[in-house]
């Protein structure tokens, strides 16, 4: 019981250092573009990322939702000023293929690195 307990806590406090930042998505000559805004007191230079997936709705809200392209890095985070969908940057491993978007379709991006997450939904155009 007393593990139970410790673990709650620590995941308490974990999950209260996470910051929730907004991902600015944009379109240039064809390609979908992420990147994590620059807001606050402390996030004035481009964040640091580990992780970027990207999901497509296949149903009703998220329920049902299937990743269409997710690359992280192959050690410490990184600072990208904007993630191109479907190039892998040079410090990041693609675990899954992008595969292409469907104008009209539902499309969820989140961006995580250290003590931030990120994400928006959109609908591809």
């Amino acid at each position: 019981m007393k593990n139970a307990f410790f673990i709650f806590v620590v995941a308490v406090l974990v999950s209260a250092c996470m910051v929730i930042v907004p991902v600015k998505t944009s379109r240039h000559n064809g390609a979908m573009l992420f990147s994590v805004e620059k807001s606050g007191l402390v996030f004035k230079s481009d964040r640091k990322i580990s992780l970027v997936s990207v999901t497509v709705r296949s149903g009703k809200g998220w329920k049902n939702e299937k990743t269409v392209w997710e690359i992280r890095t192959s050690g410490e985070a990184v600072p990208i000023p904007v993630i191109v969908y479907g190039i892998v940057p040079q410090e990041f491993v693609e675990t899954t293929a992008s595969i292409k978007m469907v104008k009209g379709n539902g499309y969820r991006v989140d961006i995580v690195g250290p003590g931030y997450t990120a994400y928006k939904e959109f609908i591809y155009e």
